[in-house]
Protein backbone atom coordinates (compact mmCIF):
# COMPACT_ATOMS: atom_id res chain seq x y z
CA UNK A 1 0.00 0.00 0.00
CA UNK A 2 1.34 3.42 -0.96
CA UNK A 3 -0.65 5.42 1.59
CA UNK A 4 0.62 5.48 5.16
CA UNK A 5 -2.49 4.47 7.06
CA UNK A 6 -0.63 4.71 10.39
CA UNK A 7 -1.17 8.48 10.14
CA UNK A 8 -4.95 8.02 9.86
CA UNK A 9 -7.32 8.30 12.79
CA UNK A 10 -10.02 5.74 13.46
CA UNK A 11 -13.50 6.19 14.88
CA UNK A 12 -16.43 4.74 12.94
CA UNK A 13 -14.43 5.45 9.76
CA UNK A 14 -10.76 5.79 8.95
CA UNK A 15 -9.74 9.46 8.53
CA UNK A 16 -6.60 11.04 7.19
CA UNK A 17 -4.99 13.12 4.49
CA UNK A 18 -3.88 12.13 1.00
CA UNK A 19 -2.07 13.99 -1.73
CA UNK A 20 -3.36 14.09 -5.31
CA UNK A 21 -1.81 15.58 -8.41
CA UNK A 22 -4.14 18.27 -9.77
CA UNK A 23 -2.99 20.03 -12.92
CA UNK A 24 0.61 19.11 -12.18
CA UNK A 25 0.44 20.43 -8.61
CA UNK A 26 0.29 18.39 -5.42
CA UNK A 27 -2.78 19.05 -3.29
CA UNK A 28 -3.49 17.55 0.10
CA UNK A 29 -7.12 16.71 0.85
CA UNK A 30 -9.05 14.97 3.60
CA UNK A 31 -9.90 11.30 3.06
CA UNK A 32 -12.47 9.12 4.77
CA UNK A 33 -12.69 5.38 4.26
CA UNK A 34 -16.08 3.98 5.19
CA UNK A 35 -16.18 0.61 6.96
CA UNK A 36 -18.15 -2.50 6.10
CA UNK A 37 -21.00 -3.86 8.22
CA UNK A 38 -18.48 -5.38 10.66
CA UNK A 39 -17.11 -1.85 11.16
CA UNK A 40 -13.77 -2.56 9.56
CA UNK A 41 -12.11 -0.90 6.60
CA UNK A 42 -11.14 -3.62 4.16
CA UNK A 43 -8.03 -3.83 1.99
CA UNK A 44 -10.32 -3.51 -1.05
CA UNK A 45 -11.55 -0.14 0.24
CA UNK A 46 -7.95 0.96 0.83
CA UNK A 47 -7.08 -0.10 -2.73
CA UNK A 48 -9.99 2.05 -3.95
CA UNK A 49 -8.44 5.08 -2.21
CA UNK A 50 -5.08 4.34 -3.77
CA UNK A 51 -6.73 3.94 -7.17
CA UNK A 52 -8.38 7.32 -6.68
CA UNK A 53 -5.07 8.99 -5.76
CA UNK A 54 -3.32 7.42 -8.77
CA UNK A 55 -6.12 8.42 -11.15
CA UNK A 56 -7.38 11.75 -9.83
CA UNK A 57 -6.93 13.49 -13.19
CA UNK A 58 -9.35 11.00 -14.81
CA UNK A 59 -11.86 11.49 -11.99
CA UNK A 60 -11.52 15.25 -12.33
CA UNK A 61 -12.24 15.09 -16.05
CA UNK A 62 -15.58 13.39 -15.31
CA UNK A 63 -16.25 15.85 -12.49
CA UNK A 64 -15.67 18.91 -14.67
CA UNK A 65 -18.41 17.92 -17.09
CA UNK A 66 -20.77 17.21 -14.17
CA UNK A 67 -19.80 20.51 -12.50
CA UNK A 68 -20.56 22.46 -15.67
CA UNK A 69 -23.97 20.82 -15.88
CA UNK A 70 -24.59 21.36 -12.15
CA UNK A 71 -23.67 25.06 -12.41
CA UNK A 72 -26.18 25.41 -15.26
CA UNK A 73 -28.84 23.69 -13.17
CA UNK A 74 -28.13 25.99 -10.20
CA UNK A 75 -28.26 29.04 -12.48
CA UNK A 76 -31.57 27.89 -13.89
CA UNK A 77 -33.05 27.22 -10.42
CA UNK A 78 -31.62 30.25 -8.61
CA UNK A 79 -31.95 32.74 -11.44
CA UNK A 80 -29.61 34.91 -13.43
CA UNK A 81 -29.62 37.60 -10.74
CA UNK A 82 -27.87 35.15 -8.37
CA UNK A 83 -25.61 33.55 -11.00
CA UNK A 84 -25.38 36.10 -13.82
CA UNK A 85 -22.57 34.43 -15.77
CA UNK A 86 -23.53 31.78 -18.32
CA UNK A 87 -20.57 29.41 -18.16
CA UNK A 88 -20.10 26.95 -20.99
CA UNK A 89 -16.34 26.46 -20.87
CA UNK A 90 -14.80 23.56 -18.91
CA UNK A 91 -11.61 25.54 -18.25
CA UNK A 92 -13.63 28.28 -16.57
CA UNK A 93 -15.56 25.86 -14.34
CA UNK A 94 -12.25 24.21 -13.40
CA UNK A 95 -11.11 27.49 -11.85
CA UNK A 96 -14.33 27.67 -9.82
CA UNK A 97 -13.98 24.37 -7.93
CA UNK A 98 -11.41 23.07 -5.44
CA UNK A 99 -11.31 19.51 -4.14
CA UNK A 100 -11.57 19.48 -0.34
CA UNK A 101 -12.19 15.81 0.49
CA UNK A 102 -12.84 12.30 -0.75
CA UNK A 103 -15.01 9.63 0.84
CA UNK A 104 -14.31 6.06 -0.24
CA UNK A 105 -17.34 3.83 0.11
CA UNK A 106 -17.06 0.29 1.42
CA UNK A 107 -15.88 -1.82 -1.52
CA UNK A 108 -17.77 -4.92 -0.32
CA UNK A 109 -21.09 -3.11 -0.40
CA UNK A 110 -20.67 -0.58 -3.22
CA UNK A 111 -17.97 -2.20 -5.36
CA UNK A 112 -14.45 -1.09 -6.15
CA UNK A 113 -13.74 2.57 -6.87
CA UNK A 114 -16.97 4.01 -5.44
CA UNK A 115 -16.18 7.49 -4.11
CA UNK A 116 -17.77 10.78 -3.23
CA UNK A 117 -15.75 13.91 -3.96
CA UNK A 118 -16.50 17.14 -2.16
CA UNK A 119 -15.54 20.47 -3.67
CA UNK A 120 -15.60 24.05 -2.54
CA UNK A 121 -17.10 26.09 -5.35
CA UNK A 122 -17.35 29.80 -6.00
CA UNK A 123 -21.07 29.82 -6.75
CA UNK A 124 -22.16 28.12 -3.52
CA UNK A 125 -19.69 28.88 -0.74
CA UNK A 126 -21.96 27.47 1.99
CA UNK A 127 -23.02 24.15 0.46
CA UNK A 128 -20.25 23.47 -2.02
CA UNK A 129 -20.60 20.65 -4.55
CA UNK A 130 -20.50 16.89 -4.12
CA UNK A 131 -20.07 14.29 -6.82
CA UNK A 132 -20.57 10.56 -6.38
CA UNK A 133 -18.65 8.40 -8.85
CA UNK A 134 -18.30 4.72 -9.65
CA UNK A 135 -14.98 4.36 -11.45
CA UNK A 136 -15.01 7.44 -13.71
CA UNK A 137 -18.79 7.53 -14.18
CA UNK A 138 -20.78 10.21 -12.38
CA UNK A 139 -23.63 8.68 -10.38
CA UNK A 140 -24.94 11.89 -8.83
CA UNK A 141 -24.01 15.55 -8.47
CA UNK A 142 -25.46 18.10 -6.07
CA UNK A 143 -24.66 20.09 -2.95
CA UNK A 144 -22.19 18.45 -0.57
CA UNK A 145 -24.98 17.61 1.87
CA UNK A 146 -26.97 15.73 -0.76
CA UNK A 147 -24.18 13.29 -1.69
CA UNK A 148 -23.41 10.25 0.50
Amino acid sequence: MKIDYSTFEEDESLWGKVTVIDGGEEKTVSAELRPNEEIEVTDATKRSLEYFVDNYEKYKSAVLHAALEYYGRCRSEWGKSVLPEDITDISKIEKMITLSSVVVHDAERFGDHSVALYYNCTWDKEEGMGVELKDFDVVEVGSQGSIR
